[in-house]
């Protein structure tokens, strides 16, 4: 186990990889507890991210429910997001932030909406970010 520091992407960078947590831990000092196969992510005593450990350096892996309550405070920036874009959302997701797109940041908060009722079971769990925090 050892402490990191979260970074203002909110990401913990260990063993040369980078790892998400929830916004609200941004620069903040968390526990890392790392295993053979996952690793653990702990604000005191409760476990705030879990992920499926890597050993190739200068990778990142961000979850895209980390990112949802900073994405709802700034909703225009939901189509450029990077863990948005990488979350490998089903086709039908694009489509409905393009049909729902009104230039107004509506069709934005809308979109968000859809993203957060699926809170707790994204699509897919975990992205990859290529190059994060280097």
């Amino acid at each position: 186990m050892t402490f990191a520091l979260v970074d203002k992407l909110s990401l913990v960078r260990f063993d040369g990889v980078s790892y998400s947590v929830p916004t609200k831990f941004v620069h903040n000092s968390v526990l890392v507890r790392a295993k053979p196969f996952d690793l653990e992510i702990l604000s005191g005593a409760k476990l705030v991210a879990r992920h499926v450990r890597s050993y190739e350096r200068g990778r990142g892996f961000a979850t895209l429910e980390h990112y949802l309550d900073l994405l709802e405070r700034k909703p225009r920036a939901v189509k450029n997001a990077l863990p948005v874009i990488q979350a490998g959302l089903p086709a039908e997701f694009e489509t409905f932030r393009r049909f729902a797109s009104d230039g107004t940041g509506v069709g934005d908060r809308r979109f968000l909406g859809v993203l957060s009722s699926a809170r707790g079971r994204p699509p897919q769990g975990t992205t990859v970010i290529r190059g994060a925090a280097q």
